[in-house]
């Protein structure tokens, strides 16, 4: 077969019809199958030796005295956890509390429907009056006492 040089150092071969049988030294496939499984197996091993020291460091986050690595107490936890338990207790209240709504009057006649309007609407301005009224109290206690502290502070 005749060799072609394309570039100084670097040899291509033409193609040609015929291939050539290329021979492979004897033994060569067994020791390079045993190559490949020998590092598969240290590799696999790699693995493990991995996956048990990440155990042995989770085994070690918890302390003595209770504590854990990331640096909560166990009363925080138990905190946390009623806390938690709190939370649940009351929306579980909220949620089954039956809902009675106010008092629900039907009325078939007009004038006596304009009545009752009247009625709740009284109702919901002296509620409203009687909140404006604590308001100014507790506006006007305010300033009293804001006023004694300015004088103090002279």
């Amino acid at each position: 077969m005749k060799e072609i040089h394309d570039t100084p150092g670097r040899t291509v071969m033409p193609e040609t019809a015929e291939r050539q049988e290329i021979q492979v030294p004897e033994g060569l496939e067994q020791r390079l199958s045993a190559l490949v499984d020998r590092l598969e197996a240290e590799e696999e091993a790699e693995k493990v030796r991995q996956h048990e020291g990440m155990r042995r460091q989770n085994r070690r986050t918890l302390s003595k005295g209770g504590r854990w690595a990331t640096g909560k107490s166990m009363r925080g936890r138990w905190a946390a956890g009623l806390a938690v338990a709190a939370v649940m207790a009351g929306l579980a209240f909220v949620a089954l509390t039956p809902r009675g709504g106010g008092r629900v009057i039907e009325v078939n006649d007009p004038e006596e429907a304009r009545i009752q309007t009247e009625r709740a609407l009284n109702l919901l301005a002296t509620t409203l009056n009687k909140g404006v009224k604590g308001m100014e109290k507790a506006e006007q206690e305010t300033a009293v006492f804001t006023e004694r502290i300015r004088g103090l502070q002279r």
